[in-house]
Formats: C-alpha cells, sequence, structure tokens
C-alpha cells in the first residue's frame, strides 16, 4: 500500500554513461542477445506511477544532440557528451564528462538526486557531487559495476581507493546491491555501516511468472517431445563460461535425445561458441539465439526445465530473479552474490566454478528428483515476490523521505 503521506519528490536519476542509448532503449533493440529495459528507467517508470516527478538523465547517442522524450510516467533527458579525457588519462577514464550538466541539474531544482554507478563514472561524479552538495541537494548513490578496490594490492588500486573514498564521503547514502559489496565497503573503510543500504535488483512480476508450458514450447516453434536446459548469458569469458556446461553436459545430450540445451546471447566469444558446438557434434543438441526481445523471455524460461547461470563473478543477477519468478529451477555457480539469492538445496542448487562433475550432477538431478524440484521452485517463487519493481521503488522513496527529514531536521 502507498504511503499518501510521504512527500511527493522530484528526482533526477543520473547516469553518466556514453551508451544511455542502450540504457533506455525499447524492447525491439539489441545489444548483448538481449533487449531489456536495465535499472534505471525501471526506477524512474515505477516512482513516476507512484506520483513523484522523475527526471532521467543520460549523454546522447552521437554526443552532441539535446533530446528529450515525454514518456507516460516520467521525462528523459538525453545531454550532450561534453568532453573526454585526453590520452593518456583516457584510458583510466572513457566516459564523457560535462560540466554544464550541474547548472541544468540545479535549474531543475530537483529534492534527491539518484547517481547510479557511483564507482563507475567516477571521474564525472567526482567533479559534480561536491557542487549538488554545495547547492544542499541530497545525493543517493548506487553502485553498480565497479567494485571497492583494495588499497594495498597495487598503486593503481589505492589511487582507485582514495577516489572511491571521497566519492563515498561526499554522498548522503550509498546503496549496494549484494551483501558481499556492503562488506568491502566497510572493510576497505569506505562507508559506516549507517551510510549504507542494501537495495537489491527488482523484477517485473507482471511480465515474468508461470505460464503453461506447452503453450510457450508452441509459441516458440520448439518440439513439445522436447525437454530444455536454458542458458542466458553475454558470451564472453573469462565471466560467463558457457564452454563448461557444454563440456559437462556433451555427453549427457547425447545420450538423451530428447534432451536440448538452449543458449541465448552474443558476444566477443561466439565464433568460440560455434566453433564448439560443432566440434563436440551438438549441431542437433544446442539452439542457440543471438537476440531475443525482452517481452519473449518468459516462454523461454517457462519453456525449460532448468537454468543454468555459470558465471565467475555476478553483481545480482536478473537472470536468477526471472527464472525464479517463471518456476524454472535454477542452477547456479557458488560464489557470494549468487548466494544472497540461492540458496543451495532450497531454492535452487549450487555448484562450483568450472565443476564438470557437479554441473552435470545437478541437471541429473533437476531431471530426476521431482520432489527436491518441486521444493526448489516452491521456495523460489515464494522468495521472489518480495523483489517487485513496486516494493523496491517504494522503498526508495521512503529512504529519499527519511534521507531529507534526517538531513534537514
Amino acid at each position: 500500500m502507498i504511503n499518501s503521506n510521504l512527500k511527493k519528490l522530484k528526482i533526477i536519476h543520473l547516469q553518466g554513461t556514453r551508451f544511455g542509448h542502450f540504457v533506455y532503449k525499447t524492447l525491439s533493440e539489441k545489444d548483448y542477445g538481449i533487449s531489456h529495459k536495465s535499472y534505471q528507467p525501471y526506477l524512474c517508470e515505477e516512482q513516476g506511477k507512484l506520483g513523484h516527478k522523475v527526471i532521467g538523465i543520460l549523454f546522447s547517442k552521437d554526443g552532441k544532440s539535446l533530446i528529450i522524450e515525454r514518456r507516460k510516467y516520467y521525462v528523459l533527458y538525453f545531454f550532450p557528451s561534453g568532453f573526454q579525457l585526453p590520452f593518456p588519462l583516457n584510458k583510466i577514464y572513457k566516459e564523457p564528462i560535462n560540466p554544464g550538466l550541474f547548472l541544468r541539474i540545479i535549474r531543475m531544482k530537483p529534492d534527491i538526486i539518484h547517481l547510479h554507478g557511483l564507482f563507475t563514472y567516477f571521474m564525472f561524479y567526482l567533479f559534480l557531487i561536491p557542487l549538488l552538495r554545495i547547492k544542499k541537494i541530497k545525493v543517493i548513490s548506487q553502485l553498480r559495476g565497479l567494485d571497492p578496490v583494495n588499497p594495498i594490492k597495487s598503486p593503481l588500486n589505492l589511487f582507485f581507493y582514495i577516489i572511491q573514498f571521497l566519492l563515498c564521503k561526499l554522498s548522503n547514502i550509498v546503496l549496494y546491491l549484494n551483501k558481499r559489496v556492503g562488506y568491502l565497503l566497510q572493510r576497505f573503510k569506505l562507508c559506516k555501516r549507517d551510510k549504507i543500504k542494501l537495495v537489491p535488483n527488482g523484477i517485473d512480476l507482471e511480465l515474468f511468472k508461470p505460464l503453461n508450458k506447452s503453450k510457450c514450447i508452441q509459441s516458440l516453434k520448439l518440439d513439445t517431445n522436447i525437454r530444455y536446459i536454458l542458458m542466458v548469458n553475454r558470451i564472453k569469458l573469462p565471466q560467463k563460461d558457457v564452454f563448461t556446461v557444454i563440456d559437462s553436459l556433451k555427453d549427457f545430450l547425447l545420450d538423451n535425445e530428447n534432451i536440448k540445451l538452449i543458449i541465448i546471447g552474443d558476444g566477443p566469444d561466439l565464433p568460440k561458441l560455434k566453433h564448439d558446438i560443432k566440434k563436440h557434434k551438438l549441431t542437433d543438441k544446442i539452439i542457440h539465439y543471438n537476440f531475443v526481445k525482452f517481452e519473449e523471455m518468459p516462454l523461454f524460461y517457462n519453456s525449460s526445465d532448468c537454468f543454468i547461470l555459470h558465471s565467475k563473478f555476478e553483481g545480482m543477477p536478473k537472470v536468477i530473479q526471472e527464472a525464479f519468478a517463471c518456476k524454472t529451477p535454477v542452477i547456479a555457480s557458488n560464489i557470494s552474490s549468487i548466494r544472497d539469492i540461492v540458496k543451495h538445496n532450497k531454492s535452487g542448487l549450487l555448484v562450483e566454478f568450472q565443476k564438470k562433475d557437479q554441473i552435470l550432477e545437478a541437471v541429473k538431478t533437476i531431471f530426476s528428483n521431482d520432489k527436491l524440484k518441486n521444493k526448489l521452485i516452491s521456495n523460489a517463487f515464494n522468495f521472489i515476490q518480495d523483489y517487485s519493481w513496486f516494493k523496491t521503488s517504494s522503498n526508495l522513496i521512503k529512504l529519499y523521505n527519511a534521507e531529507l527529514t534526517r538531513r534537514n531536521g
């Protein structure tokens, strides 16, 4: 239920990226194999639905144009990029810097400015945040992308650590996605405990939900007599290792004529993927999609008997949340960020990264142990109901209001 007593705010969501056209793209455009809306536009939309005046700001695609898009619940500005740092500084920071953007923001008179990718767009934010604080604008900074660095590992790490320390010090509140990042913020003394807040990814539960399996398979023009294993990720080593999964399952797939693997994704290692599929004689056993529209993804989850995410590191993977919401059993790497949402033998199965025998055994378990599979599905589905974008957005509005009251009181 919406608390009508909360003040209606003017909120700016800013991401200092030159790829703004990807972040707010329509659902028909292509990026890394799956078209999607990312964290920032979902928040703009949901907070706008709650009655707040919301503005999204990024840099324009060509770096020169000022583009204004008025959407149903928020306004989106693509500003000129300004300039990029000269060589060799552009080797350290490749994103644009636009000093004039500060004046634009001041004229908008926001109550809150929510910065996305605090450590990723560090140079621009290091310039911007002090000016915003001088004008007494509350700065809520979100960590996405780069993690806190260990300052004693190298001189370059120390340089980045000093910048991260200053960014955290200057921000009113620092938001993080998973427990590991929160631990690192405190371990490296970047933030005090009362200044950081865990705010996980949300999920569109109106889109991702259980559907009739046979109808989904037919809609995708797949074979209803086949059982499918699904992987959704960018094809890029070393983070996303689809190749170890293929190597683990090649004999299992060949021995079971009614089981196939679906891989959705694009990326720099796509040629290697195509080569490995041919090398292992799996052309008839692996179905690869370079690109799938975001709104079609629930069809794939609901068509599949299990979902595998095999990653070396992650933030808070939305694909696991999407699988949970569609009641698709999950097999995932046993890494800290994934352990925050997948509990082994309770809401999914965890396997050690690149352990082929564990991957194979987990898949066999899903296909043979219906009692365990149903338990995983039920627990995961119940868990994910607390992660709607509505709840995430509503909790952030409460946090904004609390910060305005606390600092102004």
